[in-house]
């Protein structure tokens, strides 16, 4: 099955490479080279420093079964170095807008609002129907684990 799946992302990976057409010019290399690397790494180390205070401020029989309340905080913590920061920095520093982001205007307002509103009752939607939710653990979907199911399932079993 894996490699039937690596096959997949292989042939659709080939089937864009000769299907896409040319490749756009590669971007010029930057003047100010060092200082973006200065500035990545600064980012780097502020997103390091805040996730290392979150697990160090969290309980440990949090950490071992962790409540929706603690993704949750989690997930707001986070934000703050992988996106507000950076955001933060390229727009009041480097005086970006929002076309040098990649933003557009929408063409259909209605289409836009009903994609995010989608989206956004899909994502919040399991955290208050977490009595009837049940998540896979991550754990359960690494092949040992699903090789002893199938192994005791199997009549091949010993």
């Amino acid at each position: 099955m894996q490699f039937m799946n690596m096959g997949f992302g292989l042939g659709f990976f080939l089937l864009l490479h000769f299907l896409i057409g040319k490749y756009p010019a590669p971007l010029p290399l930057s003047k100010a080279r060092r200082r973006e690397i200065l500035e990545t790494l600064v980012i780097w180390a502020i997103l390091v420093i805040v996730v290392t205070i979150l697990i160090f401020l969290t309980p440990e029989s949090e950490l071992a079964a962790p409540t929706p309340k603690l993704e949750v905080t989690a997930i707001l913590v986070t934000l703050l170095p992988y996106l507000v920061i950076p955001l933060f920095y390229v727009l009041r520093r480097n005086k970006w807008t929002a076309k040098d982001l990649g933003f557009s205007m929408p063409r259909s307002r209605s289409a836009t609002i009903s994609t995010i509103a989608f989206f956004a009752v899909g994502g919040v939607l399991p955290l208050f129907i977490s009595d009837t939710f049940e998540p896979i653990a991550a754990r359960s979907l690494s092949w040992p684990s699903t090789r002893r199911r199938l192994l005791k399932s199997s009549s091949f079993a010993a």
